[in-house]
C-alpha cells in the first residue's frame, strides 16, 4: 500500500503534465514514463522505480539547462516526482536502501538549488523578484524582423517573456492582453520555438501588437519591468496587470 502510495506521485505528476501543458514529443514521453514507473511502483522492482524518477528528474533539469529554458510546469512536475522517490526510498529495506537514499538526497538538493537560483524560494509560488546585477538591465536588445536590433526600455514598457508551449504562461498572456491588447505598454518576447507557433498563439489570444523573440535563461512567464532604478521580474498575473496599468496611467 505504501508502494502504492509512492507511485501516485507518479501519476499525479503525468497528470499534471496532461493538464497544463501543450503536447509534444518530450511532453508524451514523460508522460509515458511516469506511468510506467507509476505501475513497477506495486512490484518488487520498486528500487528501480526510484532510480528511474532520479533519472526524470535529472532529464528535466539538463533539457532545461540545455535550452536554457526554465520551465514552471516541468519543475512542478520534478517535484511530484522526487516526492515520490523520496516516500519509495524512505520505505525501502533491502541491500540497495543506503545507495537509494543518498541518489534521493542528490536529486532533492540539486532540486532545492535550481529552484533557488533560478527563482529564489517564493519564485514557484509567483513572486516577483529583484533581478541580480549582470542577469538582465534595464533595457533589453533583441533581434527584430529583418536582424535590425532594437532596444526596449522596460520603465516604460516591461517585457513579458513567454513560451507558446508553456501552461501558467495562457494565464499571463490573456491578463495582459484584456488590459491592452494593442501592446502599447508591454511587448511580448518569445524565448524559444518557431516564431511563427508564436505568433499564431499570442493572434489566438486575442494580441494586435509586435510580438519578438530571444532567449531567457529564466523561467516562464516572466515579465520584467523597472521600478524606480531596481529591474525585477514578476511572475504573478494580477501583479503583471497592476505593472501595465501603472505604465498606462
Amino acid at each position: 500500500m505504501r508502494k502504492i502510495l509512492g507511485g501516485g506521485f507518479f501519476v499525479a505528476a503525468g497528470v499534471y503534465l496532461v493538464v497544463v501543458k501543450t503536447p509534444d514529443i518530450i511532453t508524451l514521453a514523460a508522460v509515458m514514463a511516469c506511468a510506467l514507473i507509476a505501475g513497477l511502483s506495486a512490484t518488487r522492482y520498486s528500487d528501480w522505480v526510484v532510480i528511474g524518477g532520479a533519472m526524470l528528474i535529472a532529464g528535466s533539469l539538463f533539457l532545461q539547462s540545455a535550452l536554457s529554458y526554465r520551465c514552471m510546469d516541468c519543475l512542478r512536475a520534478d517535484m511530484l516526482i522526487l516526492a515520490g522517490i523520496i516516500t519509495l526510498s524512505i520505505m525501502e529495506e533491502g541491500k540497495l536502501k543506503t545507495p537509494l537514499r543518498i541518489m534521493t538526497s542528490v536529486m532533492a538538493m540539486m532540486m532545492v538549488a535550481t529552484v533557488t537560483l533560478h527563482t529564489g524560494l517564493a519564485g514557484v509560488a509567483s513572486a516577483q523578484k529583484v533581478l541580480p546585477s549582470g542577469e538582465v538591465g534595464r533595457q533589453i536588445t533583441v533581434t527584430g524582423e529583418g536582424g535590425s536590433k532594437i532596444t526596449i526600455d522596460t520603465v516604460f514598457k516591461p517585457v513579458l517573456f513567454f513560451s507558446p508551449t508553456c501552461g501558467p504562461c495562457n494565464k499571463a498572456v490573456e491578463a495582459l492582453v484584456n488590459v491592452d491588447p494593442e501592446g502599447q505598454h508591454w511587448v511580448p518576447i518569445q524565448t524559444m520555438g518557431d516564431p511563427n507557433l508564436g505568433k499564431d498563439y499570442l493572434k489566438g489570444k486575442g494580441y494586435r501588437g509586435e510580438s519578438l523573440n530571444n532567449s531567457w535563461s529564466g523561467m516562464v512567464p516572466a515579465l520584467v519591468v523597472t521600478r524606480d532604478g531596481i529591474t525585477m521580474v514578476i511572475r504573478n498575473p494580477e501583479d503583471m496587470v497592476k505593472a501595465i496599468r501603472g505604465d498606462a496611467n
